[in-house]
């Protein structure tokens, strides 16, 4: 058993279809979750739903909520239930969002045909990882417990071996385009990978849509530095719209697919990812206005960043894949600097990596995917006895803080 942080917990709510009474009330003990613990106080839960109400009507509401919840999560077969308990050394109660995490679900590359590929991407076994901070980097690091730190040319990379056949190099850079663009020329001179992705946190445009801790996935970048300013004082922006990788998107839609595809009762530590075009902007945008005038320009936007142009641009002169993944953590709309920034900055980029993980893990090794036009029958052609394609990727490896008997 898993427990749940708040953005799986309100996950695990909004399943559940209960009535819109209790679901508001669930979703407050969701938000109400201790980011490092992930247990609510069941007397300020209690205290904030039913202010007006006696301590014994209280107890009574609190215990028909839990209820309501738990039998409508057993209807559904879902493996998932909200607790009352009182952990050690505390001498109150808490309430906590458990889960049963189903291992199981994974992407199976058996059923293609695969032959030698002279791509780099299928000789080459190094994928770069970049973040831009420190929550960024803490995220990609927690989820690989063996790891060693190495120097080049002043600068410092985390070096995962062997993960899955691929050694992963990761680098946290300064952030902005122009930081962004010397760290990927820089990882790319010193480690030559097929691919490099940056992982993170965003900003979300749309609250009704989208939520703290969904994950924006590039389908296309806007880069909106490059502008003419015209004699009227009118922005016209001229920034490019690259497409993402391809290879690296279809894998990413591929997880997302089964992990959508999986039976409700099933519970899986995967966040909702949203796929799209990406702002990207030199600047640190916090200012309303600001936002709404870039999704204008650019309606098919799904949220922005800094970093993005900065890897694109690396990555085409040197012809090497790339991806940007990364979490919502606010709303560039004046109100970053809130009480729960560091929170929503953890979520979002756990989230985030936790796409980047399922990914990485499923990368062939040595080999390529093609279909045959002939027989349309598939089978798995390795390149030698010795080689072995991965079959699966858990969705839930690492996941958040176990508990158990």
């Amino acid at each position: 058993m898993v427990e749940l942080n708040s953005y799986f917990a309100k996950q695990f709510l909004k399943r559940l279809a209960l009535p819109s009474y209790e679901l508001n009330q669930a979703l407050l003990i969701a938000n109400d979750l201790d980011p490092s613990t992930h247990h609510a106080k069941l007397a300020k839960i209690r205290n904030t739903l039913y202010e007006k109400s006696s301590s014994w009507q209280q107890q009574i509401n609190i215990r028909k909520l839990v209820y309501a919840i738990n039998a409508r999560a057993r209807s559904l077969g879902i493996k998932s239930r909200v607790e009352c308990f009182r952990p050690r050394l505390f001498h109150t109660k808490h309430l906590r969002f458990v889960a049963e995490i189903q291992p199981t679900i994974a992407i199976s590359l058996s059923n293609v045909e695969t032959k030698e590929s002279n791509s780099t991407t299928s000789q080459n076994k190094i994928l770069g990882i970049l973040t831009f901070n420190r929550n960024e980097t803490i995220a990609v690091l927690s989820r690989f417990p063996n790891k060693k730190a190495c120097c080049v040319d002043g600068k410092v990379y985390h070096i995962i071996e062997d993960f899955n056949g691929t050694t992963l190099v990761h680098h946290e850079s300064p952030q902005g385009a122009e930081n962004a663009a010397i760290a990927t020329m820089d990882l790319i001179n010193n480690w030559s990978p097929t691919a490099v992705i940056g992982t993170g946190i965003a900003y979300g445009i749309n609250k009704e849509t989208q939520e703290i801790g969904d994950v924006l996935v590039s389908t296309s970048i806007f880069d909106s530095e490059p502008a003419k300013i015209d004699k009227k004082g009118d922005t016209l922006y001229r920034g490019p719209k690259p497409e993402a990788s391809q290879n690296l998107l279809d894998l990413v839609k591929s997880l997302d697919t089964i992990a959508n595809l999986s039976p409700p009762r099933e519970v899986l530590l995967w966040p909702r990812v949203i796929f799209g075009r990406l702002l990207c902007s030199n600047k640190l945008i916090d200012f309303k206005p600001h936002r709404d005038n870039l999704t204008i320009i650019e309606p098919e936007a799904i949220g922005g960043e800094m970093e993005a142009s900065g890897i694109y641009r690396a990555c085409r002169s040197k012809h090497v894949d790339w991806l940007i993944v990364k979490g919502i953590s606010d709303w560039a709309d004046g109100q970053k600097n809130t009480e729960s920034k560091e929170i929503d900055q953890k979520i979002a980029a756990q989230n985030a990596m936790s796409v980047v993980y399922a990914l990485v893990g499923s990368l062939p090794t040595e080999t390529a995917c093609v279909w045959n036009e002939n027989t349309r029958n598939t089978k798995l052609l390795k390149k030698s006895s010795n080689d072995e394609l991965p079959t699966k990727i858990n969705l839930n490896q690492n996941p958040y803080r176990k508990y158990g008997h």
